[in-house]
């Protein structure tokens, strides 16, 4: 490290800089260089001392360079009072940074707070650390971006999010929806706001309690309950319910969803399988100069033709052909074997455990029609 800290290369001293495992001899050293880079990258090594990292912040703190003044401000690591010295900086973009880091000091924030640049009070609202009466202050601003902002930080004050929800503004009300920190009650005001955007991030919001999902599971939007089947926080009763909606998007949502059960993946699932034989039947008709039939279920002989089109199964499929296609690294190929007719009960049951779900789900599938079949 000795040795590359001495490089003649910018780049190679600037990567010892940030390695956590250079000596801090080494790393004392390099604070003083005199590129700009080098002296950055070490400010956010883990293993620089304390004092070295606070004399090099404030030393870049007063650079002529409105782009180094612009990295310190937005360092967590920058000491207070460096901070509150930059929150006076002549470059609007400086400010900005200082305005939404974490580390700077409230008596800044709530000085920001009344800054006539609604984009350094959109940056205050949603800073993490803002004190209590600087979130109360801006959720009364004019400007509705500002309190939209306030509406969605998870630090607001329950008291405010109660306000906030009852806003003239359908943004700001999209705020307090999207919020995981807005309580229960204020989300059950909210699943029934008029507004479509507003209840679609309710049904996103993983806080949502199971009555406000249920509720909205039977929205008229699509967006809306695309949102509850999505929601990790739905309860597979709902989601079992969304796997057989009207619209591919929910179901779509369904079946991603990680924790939906097997039985709910399966469900939704089968309806994008029913379109893939509808598609592949209407592929085979054209190409054969007939008029398209959507409507009609293929055979299995139709599917494995229109698997032959997409070049995913051979033609001469044999028992060999399909065992080595059942372990192709294209998910397509293992889904074709997985609705093969010549699937073997053995291959089925490998395929069940697939790493990509529509492939152990349409294997699963076809386990059970094997199973019906056989019996």
């Amino acid at each position: 490290m000795r040795h590359l800290a001495k490089d003649s290369e910018d780049f190679v001293r600037s990567e010892v800089a940030k390695n956590p495992f250079t000596p801090v001899s080494v790393l004392e050293v390099l604070s003083k260089n005199p590129n700009l880079d080098i002296r950055l990258s070490l400010v956010d090594n883990p293993s620089i001392p304390l004092h070295v990292q606070t004399r090099l912040l404030e030393k870049l703190a007063s650079s002529r360079n409105s782009w180094v003044r612009e990295e310190v401000s937005g360092r967590t690591a920058s000491p207070p009072e460096v901070l509150e010295v930059l929150s006076k900086d002549r470059d609007d973009q400086v400010r900005l940074r200082v305005a939404r880091n974490s580390s700077t000091p409230g008596v800044v924030l709530e000085t920001f707070s009344k800054d006539i640049s609604r984009f350094i009070r959109y940056h205050v609202a949603g800073n993490s650390s803002a004190p209590f009466r600087v979130l109360v202050d801006l959720s009364k601003d004019s400007d509705d971006g500002v309190r939209f902002v306030v509406a969605k930080n998870p630090s607001t004050p329950v008291a405010v999010l109660e306000d906030l929800c009852k806003d003239s503004k359908a943004i700001v009300r999209l705020g307090v929806g999207k919020n995981t920190g807005t309580p229960e009650s204020v989300l059950e005001v909210l699943a029934k706001d008029s507004e479509m955007d507003v209840r679609r991030v309710v049904s996103e919001n993983s806080s949502a309690p199971i009555l406000v999902l249920e509720a909205l599971s039977k929205d008229s939007h699509f967006e809306v309950r695309r949102g509850v089947a999505a929601n990790t926080s739905a309860p597979d009763h709902v989601l079992s319910s969304l796997a057989s909606d009207r619209a591919w998007q929910v179901r779509s949502a369904v079946a991603s969803n990680p924790v939906a059960s097997v039985d709910t993946r399966d469900q939704s699932l089968r309806h994008w399988v029913i379109r893939l034989q509808r598609a592949s039947l209407r592929e085979k008709s054209i190409r054969e100069g007939r008029a398209p039939s959507p409507q009609v279920p293929i055979s299995p002989a139709d599917l494995v033709r229109a698997l032959n089109w997409l070049e995913c199964i051979p033609s001469d499929a044999d028992n060999k052909a399909l065992t080595k296609a059942s372990r192709s690294k294209d998910w397509l190929t293992r889904f074709g074997v997985a609705l093969h007719p010549s699937a073997t009960e053995g291959m089925l049951k490998l395929l069940i455990h697939d790493s990509d779900p529509d492939v152990a789900a349409a294997a699963r599938i076809q386990s059970v029609e094997l199973d019906k079949s056989a019996s």
